[in-house]
């Protein structure tokens, strides 16, 4: 506990280590290196955890849990480094507010019942939702091309149900 080095000492590597691992251990042990890499500072670190993680639950179709918190923390550490550079460079600003807008939006489409009952958690997930709009329609049609602007409309149509619902 408190300690994100021995925790990252131990977790490295764990599913090709254990490979006869019970999945949703090694998924949940995964999710818990991130934390760590988080509580180090190392956002895009974990951010490459958080793909291994992602490739594991999609493989195993387990700990839908432990996936979706790692998605809303690396959100939120992303928003957190965006926020710092806000007004200092643009460029990384846009960027990590991009980042942060995909992964709650990630989240969001993985599992929308999980704030459906709660109407402040509704309200934030919504603005989350329309930050990932705004963001990806200022980056413009010519960086994120024709799909990513529709993804964005769509993204705005998902912001728009959680205002409304």
């Amino acid at each position: 506990m408190n300690k994100p080095k021995d925790a990252l000492a131990i977790a490295t590597d764990v599913d090709k280590r254990f490979p006869n691992a019970d999945a949703r251990l090694v998924i949940g042990i995964m999710s818990t290196r991130i934390d760590a890499k988080l509580k180090l500072g190392e956002v895009q670190e974990a951010e490459d955890d958080l793909r291994a993680l992602k490739a594991k639950f999609e493989k195993e179709q387990l700990g839908l849990e432990f996936y979706t918190r790692a998605l809303a923390v690396v959100a939120s550490a992303f928003e957190e480094a965006a926020e710092k550079l806000r007004g200092k460079d643009q460029e990384k600003y846009d960027l990590f507010a991009v980042k942060a807008a995909t992964y709650y939006y990630e989240y969001y489409n993985l599992n929308p019942t999980a704030i459906s009952t709660k109407p402040d958690q509704m309200e934030a997930m919504a603005d989350k939702l329309f930050m990932a709009a705004q963001q990806r329609m200022a980056l413009g049609q010519g960086k994120i091309g024709k799909e990513g602007v529709d993804e964005a409309r769509k993204i705005y149509d998902k912001a728009r149900e959680l205002y409304d619902g």
